[in-house]
C-alpha cells in the first residue's frame, strides 16, 4: 500500500514534533518545562492576535465603504456628464487618469497652477497656443482633478484606508498559522474540535483582510460570539499550561536540590575516603618503621 503524501507543511513540523516527543517520553522536568514554556508562547502570541481579529468594526468599516461607494458613483457620474460630448480616447480610465494627475502635479510645479489654462497661453506639454476649445478642454480636466467630488471621494478613500492599516495591525496571518500548528502537535489541553473552531477563526479574519484590501463589504453576524469562544478555548489552556509550569518548576527545583544534595554527600565521601587511606598509610609507615 502506498504511503500517504506528506505535505510541505507537515514537513517543516516534524522537528517540533519530534522534539516534543521526546520530551513527554522523559521524566527530566527541564524538558518538559521547555515545552511547556514555548506552549506558553503560542498561547500569548495567539490571545493577543485573536483579539485583535475580534475587535475589527466591521459596523464602522460598512458605513466607510458606503460613504466611499456613493462618492465614487457621484463622481463617476458627473466626470461622465463633462464628458458627455468629447471623444476623449480611453476617458475615466487608470492611465487616463494618472495622465491628468501628472499634468495637475505638474503645473504645480511650475508655480501657475492657479491661472492656467488662459486663452493663447502655450500648452505646457507641446508648447503651442492653446485656442478656446483647448482651453475649454483643459479647464475640464482641471475641474475633473480638483472639484469637491473628487475631494469627497480622496476623504471617504482616506478613511477606508485608515481602517485598512488598524486591521492588519499585530495579525500576522503566517505566524498564526505556524503557532496554531505546532499547539495542535502537542494539545495544549485544546480538544480537536476546539481546534476546528479556531481554523474557522484564522479563515474567517483571512476572508475580512481581503474583503477589506479589495474594499468589499464584510459580514459577520456571530462575530462577538465567536471572538468570545475562541478567546475561552485559548484563556482555558493558558490556565492549564499556567499551572503545569508552576508545577514542573517546582519538580525541576527539587530534582536540582536533590542532585546537589548526592553531589555533596558523594564529596564528603570522597573525602572521608581519602583521609581514611591516608590514615591506613601512615599506620602501615609506623609498624614498619625499625626500632630503636
Amino acid at each position: 500500500m502506498a504511503l500517504a503524501a506528506v505535505s510541505e507543511q507537515e514537513q517543516q513540523e516534524i522537528p517540533t514534533l519530534n522534539a516534543e516527543i521526546e520530551a513527554l517520553q522523559t521524566t527530566n522536568p527541564t524538558a518538559q518545562l521547555k515545552l511547556a514554556e514555548t506552549v506558553k508562547q503560542h498561547l500569548d502570541a495567539l490571545i493577543k492576535a485573536f483579539s485583535a481579529i475580534g475587535r475589527f468594526d466591521i459596523t464602522r468599516y460598512a458605513t466607510a465603504l458606503d460613504r466611499f461607494q456613493k462618492a465614487e458613483q457621484q463622481y463617476e457620474k458627473a466626470t461622465r456628464e463633462s464628458f458627455a460630448e468629447l471623444p476623449i480616447p480611453g476617458l475615466l480610465k487608470e492611465e487616463w487618469r494618472r495622465f491628468i494627475q501628472a499634468g495637475e502635479e505638474y503645473l504645480k510645479s511650475l508655480g501657475n497652477a492657479g491661472t492656467y489654462p488662459t486663452n493663447d497661453e502655450e500648452c505646457i506639454y507641446c508648447r503651442q497656443p492653446l485656442g478656446q476649445e483647448a482651453v475649454a478642454l483643459v479647464k475640464k480636466y482641471r475641474d475633473f482633478f480638483n472639484n469637491d467630488l473628487r475631494l469627497g471621494l480622496e476623504t471617504a478613500g482616506r478613511e477606508l484606508d485608515g481602517l485598512r492599516r488598524a486591521s492588519q495591525q499585530g495579525i500576522d496571518f503566517t505566524d498564526i498559522d505556524r503557532r496554531t500548528a505546532e499547539l495542535s502537535g502537542n494539545g495544549a489541553g485544546i480538544s480537536a474540535e476546539q481546534f476546528a473552531e479556531i481554523r474557522d477563526f484564522v479563515s474567517k479574519g483571512k476572508a475580512i483582510r481581503e474583503a477589506v484590501e479589495n474594499r468589499k463589504p464584510v459580514e459577520w453576524a456571530d462575530q462577538a460570539a465567536k471572538s468570545a469562544s475562541v478567546a475561552k478555548h485559548l484563556e482555558d489552556a493558558q490556565t492549564h499550561n499556567n499551572a503545569l509550569l508552576k508545577d514542573l518548576t517546582e519538580r525541576r527545583d527539587k530534582r536540582e536540590e536533590a542532585l546537589k544534595e548526592r553531589q555533596g554527600q558523594d564529596s564528603a565521601a570522597e573525602v572521608s575516603g581519602v583521609a581514611a587511606l591516608a590514615h591506613g598509610n601512615l599506620q602501615g609507615r609506623k609498624r614498619t618503621a625499625p626500632q630503636p
